[in-house]
């Protein structure tokens, strides 16, 4: 019973040390967490924009001319 338990604590203290990348680097400066999703969350809405606005331009553009030439249509058959 003591192996097992002498075994279990060892496997413990492994996997306590082999801890990702990233988990040292947010243990040894807490700040770095913050830093990073407060760069983050703007980033990443600022290159969804610029990777869909052009999409979403173009879809407006087409639905306004779309309606403009409804309209115009509507006033010459008067």
């Amino acid at each position: 019973m003591a192996k097992i338990r002498e075994g279990l604590e060892k496997r413990k203290k492994e996997r306590e040390s082999t801890q990702p990348w990233y988990k040292n680097w947010f243990s040894q400066s807490p700040w770095l967490t913050t830093l990073l999703s407060t760069l983050t969350g703007p980033l990443i809405v600022v290159l969804l924009a610029l990777n869909f606005d052009p999409c979403i331009i173009n879809k407006l553009i087409f639905f306004l001319s779309q309606r403009i030439e409804k309209m115009n249509l509507m006033v010459t058959a008067k």
